[in-house]
């Protein structure tokens, strides 16, 4: 499972953590309890402006080597012994894909570094995109015994050697297909429920730069396309 995420984030991507730094223009007549006050708001803006970016290139990181991660991603769930049909495999890749990218923009996070205040409705904001330790929330697909266990009891059957025994034999496509489901459904949520709690990670975007102003009394992101342009 690593192989294939490595594989997805170096398609995508061609330091020690710390506190936003904050200063002032003459033009500013914040307090700095003010000040730390609206750094909360900020911080919150940010990370919700960049999801959207994050979802952005992953789907194309995703599309543009679609084939070569589906390569990846068939030594992981098909043993060379199981007897599949091609139209079963192509579905398990294709749900496989469809539930990486829902949860792959969760990798990347903002991080604010610095906020330069211009005046009390607009500043200068400083931040860094980092991709989270994938040490931490890669699971090991093939061996991953709570896993392993959930997805038997789903579909019924009490031992891993059971549910072999008609993975190598023709036929019972529709066990077959119940299984790689819910397979899939696992090894998402898992992972998924693995990114929440990891908040550190490596730096691989550095000092982007953005104005955000305050309109009707809420910051707003001016120029995101600037993000964008850092994955160019």
């Amino acid at each position: 499972m690593k192989k294939i995420l490595l594989v997805l984030i170096l398609t995508i991507m061609g330091n020690i953590l710390a506190a936003p730094i904050l200063q002032k223009g003459k033009n500013v007549n914040m307090t700095k309890q003010m000040m730390e006050s609206e750094k909360v708001e900020i911080e919150k803006v940010v990370q919700r402006d960049t999801q959207p970016f994050f979802k952005f290139i992953i789907n194309i990181g995703i599309t543009q080597f679609e084939k070569e991660f589906e390569k990846e991603a068939q030594t992981e769930f098909f043993d060379k012994d199981y007897i599949l049909s091609d139209s079963l495999k192509s579905s398990v890749l294709k749900d496989f894909t469809k539930g990486i990218k829902k949860i792959t923009f969760k990798m990347f996070n903002a991080e604010l570094k610095k906020i330069n205040y211009i005046s009390n409705n607009e500043a200068e904001i400083i931040y860094d995109i980092k991709l989270k330790d994938m040490d931490k929330f890669i699971i090991d697909i093939g061996n991953n015994e709570e896993i392993e266990q959930r997805v038997l009891k789903k579909i019924g059957y009490n031992s891993k050697d059971e549910l072999e025994r008609i993975l190598k034999k023709k036929g019972n496509e529709e066990i077959k297909k119940k299984f790689y489901n819910d397979l899939i459904e696992e090894i998402i949520n898992t992972i998924d429920k693995n990114l929440e709690n990891i908040k550190s990670g490596e730096t691989i975007v550095e000092n982007i730069s953005n104005k955000i102003k305050k309109v009707n009394g809420k910051w707003e992101i001016e120029d995101l396309e600037n993000l964008t342009s850092n994955f160019n």
